[in-house]
C-alpha cells in the first residue's frame, strides 16, 4: 500500500490521494509514446520507426536505440497479465529476421516520423538522431532485440514471467505508467 501514489498536500494538515487515470484509448497511449520516446527514455533514447496498423499482427512500436539494436514495445492501456509476454515475443520472433532494407521501408513508410526526417533514409535518420560521426553499416541494424511490456499495473504473473525469460537470457522488461490528472 503507498507504492506508486500521489498525495495532494495542498492542506498540511492532511493528504489526498489522487487517482491516477488511464488513456481512453491505447492507440492513445501508443500515440503518446511514440512521439515522446526520445525524451521518455531519458538513459536510453529510441527512434521510432513503425507503428501497429489496423488488422495487423504487429508490435504497438518498433523503435531502434543509437547501437541499432530493435526495441519491440507491447502496450496495454489497463493491467498487464503474462500473456503481454507471449505476445511480446511473437513479435521478436517475427522480427528477427528484418534486414536493414526491411527496417528502412518500414520507416520510410511510418507517418508519424520526426518532420526532421522526412526526407531521409533510416541509416541517415539514425545517424542525425544520435548525433554519430557516420552512419551505422546496414549489418549493423537489428543484431539484438529488446522487449517491453507498458501498463497501468501489472499482475503478479506477469513479474514472475518476466523474471523466468530474463533469467533464460531474453531482453524483457515490463515499464508501469501512471497519468495523474492535477489542477
Amino acid at each position: 500500500k503507498g507504492k506508486n501514489m500521489l498525495y495532494d498536500i495542498t492542506d498540511p494538515d492532511s493528504l489526498n490521494l489522487v487517482q491516477y487515470e488511464n488513456f481512453p484509448l491505447e492507440k492513445e497511449l501508443e500515440n503518446f509514446l511514440s512521439d515522446h520516446l526520445f525524451e521518455l527514455f531519458e538513459s536510453t533514447p529510441l527512434l521510432p520507426i513503425h507503428q501497429e496498423r489496423k488488422w495487423q499482427e504487429e508490435a504497438d512500436i518498433y523503435a531502434l536505440d543509437e547501437c541499432g539494436n530493435l526495441i519491440i514495445f507491447e502496450l496495454k492501456r489497463n493491467g498487464v497479465g503474462s500473456e503481454a509476454v507471449l505476445q511480446v515475443m511473437r513479435y521478436a520472433q517475427q522480427s528477427f529476421y528484418w534486414n536493414y532494407n526491411e527496417l528502412n521501408r518500414k520507416f520510410l513508410a511510418y507517418p508519424n516520423k520526426d518532420p526532421l526526417f522526412k526526407e531521409m533514409n533510416l541509416a541517415e535518420a539514425h545517424k542525425n538522431a544520435f548525433e554519430l560521426d557516420s552512419e551505422l553499416s546496414p549489418n549493423q541494424f537489428n543484431q539484438h532485440q529488446t522487449l517491453i511490456v507498458i501498463g497501468c499495473a501489472g499482475n503478479e504473473g506477469l513479474s514472475d514471467t518476466v523474471d523466468y525469460w530474463k533469467k533464460q537470457g531474453v531482453n524483457i522488461d515490463f515499464t508501469p505508467y501512471r497519468i495523474y490528472s492535477i489542477g
